[in-house]
């Protein structure tokens, strides 16, 4: 003979027996195995509040959904924060101060006027469905935390990720590589804008110095005039052919060291900067030399113990780099004082050898004169021609920065579209709630609005949108070297006082902003654009999102959802949903709209009481509490407690709004009399 088992979920009374025709579908079931189950470790049983004179000293919790309901400041929310708190004190109030906003930690507490610090002295404690569990989670919910998403985009995309992330891990890794990538270009791009304002600056400094030694070719005329001279000069001396020949020669070995000398000096004073002399002789680097290695992506985005290990490679690698590096300074400073002695030294032997030639020549005044007139345009020459080798390599340096800006630039835009390509690959899709995700990404009009600003408003400029005062950022990347021109000399303007190097760090620093959307029915929320959501959808949205950061059914604590929702919202949408999820997870709802309490059939409901003269509690506690399922009727009665005096129908009916209404409306739905 074969047995079935039944369960049913209800007051064993003719109303619990009635409410099984009411919702047979959520009432009754026909299997061996309980329906609707929970593991013990992931529901709440009870709340205690030991020896606390303002509460009871524990209440219970259905499984399933629980509803607190109760008149305004009647303790309903508080009780909701008290569980929460008492399960995860961090998190609940790191949950208040997004819900409430700009509000001083400090300010937050279980209600209204009452922070946490003024309530420590409430003991309280949760016991799960096991009484041996010590620690669990919850997910708080409090009010008004569903509507305010709606205008933080920041906030949508971060609740959209975690979604996105768990239906596809491989996305994680794609977005997370090109957040690090795009963060590697960006440096890049920082660090080669400051190089090329550096040696602008340098350009700039080295021309007006060739400017002030004159002009090239004048200066070669003087020169060969100056060297006819004294030849003519010496053809009418006493000198010889040979003596002028090799005096000639004598001279331009000696001008030749001596530009030499001079080139080795300029290096000199440039590297003394880094270098100090030690007692013994020797150099030493100083502080001002630096080496920063990094990876491509960042090790900062690698996981443990990955990032450990390849942290202590870049560290092993950058002291041996900035140990090399110091060495060749060093070196390189020891060469330089060396081939400064030698080139003295050759200049000596040369001038000992040659006395007697030299004696002969610096005998005749005139020719003499004209000898040192010649070296010094010789020597002017040797320094624009140094000057000039200088600029060309300046320039070429200049050049290599603008080329890493460009790549930079280019690079970092094909990761924002290796990640869209990425993210179309595979539909991106809740299975539950028909709700699909997309991506984009922009720099923001505020940003670009910002950085304009940063321009002389007074100054029409090719980069500024007159209609929209936006930076045309485009126009900038398309063209880099021509903004960083028209930047460094002045052609375009800026705002008084701001650092032209600093503007321009800015502008190509500023990052396009990856955001997340959803769409629901045709409807949209997130992304660059308004949301089209109704309040309900916007709800519905937040709280799948809420409940999808989790594969773990943990309770989920929700204050008031019914908050500026219409009626037509809370029923078509929100009760459904809730309907759905308490068979997979606890809920525990605050709400004074009955529609979320009778609508979506709450296994248990807690009715709240604050005391007072004309309601008053048992043993005149401040809060108080009585629960028990929606079809627990009794008519009212005279009795010394407010919760005593009828049953949980006839309190919900009194407190809730549309109560009677909505009792109504299950009777007639279902033809219950």
């Amino acid at each position: 003979m074969r047995k079935e088992v039944t369960w049913v979920k209800a007051d064993p009374t003719f109303e619990g027996l009635q409410q099984t025709l009411v919702e047979p579908g959520e009432r009754v079931r026909i299997g061996a195995d309980r329906p609707d189950f929970k593991e013990p470790y992931k529901y709440l049983a009870k709340i205690r509040f030991p020896e606390s004179p303002d509460f009871p000293a524990e209440v219970c919790f259905n499984q399933n959904l629980c509803s607190i309901i109760g008149s305004r400041s009647s303790g309903k929310s508080a009780l909701l924060s008290y569980i929460a708190h008492a399960v995860d004190e961090d998190y609940t109030i790191k949950q208040q101060r997004e819900a409430f906003g700009e509000v001083r930690e400090a300010a937050l507490g279980p209600a209204a006027g009452k922070t946490w610090a003024e309530v420590a002295g409430i003991s309280r404690v949760v016991e799960w469905g096991d009484p041996t569990v010590r620690a669990g989670r919850v997910i708080y919910i409090p009010q008004n935390s569903l509507f305010a998403i709606s205008n933080r985009p920041q906030e949508i995309t971060a609740k959209i990720e975690p979604a996105l992330y768990r239906a596809d891990p491989g996305f994680r890794a794609v977005h997370e590589r090109m957040k690090s990538d795009v963060q590697g270009c960006t440096l890049q791009i920082r660090s080669a804008v400051e190089e090329w304002f550096n040696l602008n600056d340098l350009l700039t400094q080295e021309r007006q110095e060739l400017r002030r030694l004159g002009d090239k070719e004048a200066i070669e005329s003087t020169r060969d005039k100056v060297a006819a001279r004294i030849e003519k000069l010496r053809e009418g001396s006493s000198l010889s052919t040979e003596e002028i020949d090799a005096y000639r020669d004598l001279m331009a070995a000696l001008e030749g060291n001596e530009g030499k000398i001079r080139v080795v000096a300029d290096k000199t004073r440039e590297i003394d900067i880094y270098t100090a002399q030690l007692p013994d002789g020797s150099y030493a680097v100083n502080d001002g030399v630096s080496v920063n290695v990094q990876t491509a992506p960042l090790a900062a985005t690698f996981p443990e113990p990955l990032r450990g290990r390849i942290g202590q490679l870049v560290q092993q690698a950058a002291d041996a780099l900035l140990s090399g590096i110091k060495g060749e300074f060093v070196s390189f400073r020891a060469e330089l004082e060396a081939e400064r002695a030698d080139l003295d030294a050759k200049n000596e032997t040369l001038r000992q050898q040659n006395r007697e030639l030299i004696r002969k020549n610096q005998d005749n005044a005139e020719i003499e004169a004209e000898v040192q007139h010649h070296k010094e345009q010789e020597a002017t020459l040797a320094a624009i021609d140094a000057k000039e080798e200088k600029l060309a390599e300046l320039a070429m340096r200049q050049q290599h920065q603008l080329g890493i800006i460009k790549t930079a630039l280019t690079r970092r835009e094909a990761c924002f579209e290796a990640l869209h390509d990425e993210f179309a690959a595979k539909p991106r899709t809740t299975s539950d709630e028909g709700m699909s995700f997309g991506l984009e990404h922009r720099v923001t009009n505020d940003a670009l609005i910002m950085l304009a600003r940063l321009f002389n408003i007074r100054d029409s400029s090719y980069y500024i949108d007159r209609d929209s005062q936006l930076l045309r950022l485009d126009l900038i990347h398309s063209d880099p070297e021509s903004f960083l021109d028209k930047v460094a000399t002045g052609k375009q303007k800026l705002k008084q006082a701001a650092s032209r190097s600093g503007v321009a760090v800015q502008v190509f620093s500023m990052t396009p902003e990856v955001r997340f959307y959803a769409t629901l029915e045709n409807d949209r929320i997130g992304g660059f654009e308004s949301s089209s959501m109704t309040p309900g959808k916007q709800a519905l949205f937040a709280l799948t999102l809420i409940l999808e950061k989790s594969d773990d059914k943990w309770p989920l604590l929700i204050d008031q959802p019914e908050d500026d929702l219409d009626s037509r919202s809370i029923y078509e949408v929100i009760v459904p949903y809730l309907v759905k999820s308490k068979r997979d997870r606890q809920i525990i709802m605050a709400s004074h709209n009955a529609n979320l309490v009778v609508g979506a059939d709450s296994e248990q409901v807690i009715v709240a009481n604050r005391h007072g003269a004309d309601r008053p509690n048992n043993k005149n506690r401040k809060f108080d509490y009585v629960t028990g399922s929606l079809e627990h009727s009794r008519k009212q009665r005279m009795s010394n407690h407010a919760l005593d005096e009828c049953g949980i129908r006839e309190h919900a009916c009194r407190i809730l709004d549309g109560g009677e209404e909505a009792f109504q409306k299950r009777k007639s739905k279902y033809q219950i009399n």
